[in-house]
């Protein structure tokens, strides 16, 4: 698996929009959204800074032989889960 999509799976399961991740790292929304298209073109400094923001070290991203799953903590994949299963508020009905 590319370096850029682990980067766009972990930022989607913590919850971090393009724009938000364009802000950390002082680069325009464009130019990070082709950075995680790129097939696996992320300049070093670029995913040390993400990595920080990720909370995951960069070691890891780069890793390809630790599944992507293991990137995230299993106390938040239980969390992500869990409200996932709930089921949708009813909607009220117009009278």
């Amino acid at each position: 698996m590319e370096i850029s999509v682990r980067i766009r799976y972990v930022r989607m399961f913590r919850n971090y929009s393009l724009e938000s991740m364009a802000f950390e790292l002082n680069m325009s929304i464009e130019g990070y959204r082709k950075m995680e298209n790129r097939s696996g073109r992320v300049a070093f400094d670029k995913l040390k800074a993400i990595s920080g923001i990720l909370g995951i070290p960069w070691k890891d991203l780069l890793d390809v032989s630790i599944p992507i799953q293991s990137l995230i903590p299993q106390e938040e994949l239980e969390k992500i889960l869990s409200s996932s299963m709930k089921p949708p508020k009813a909607k009220k009905q117009p009278r």
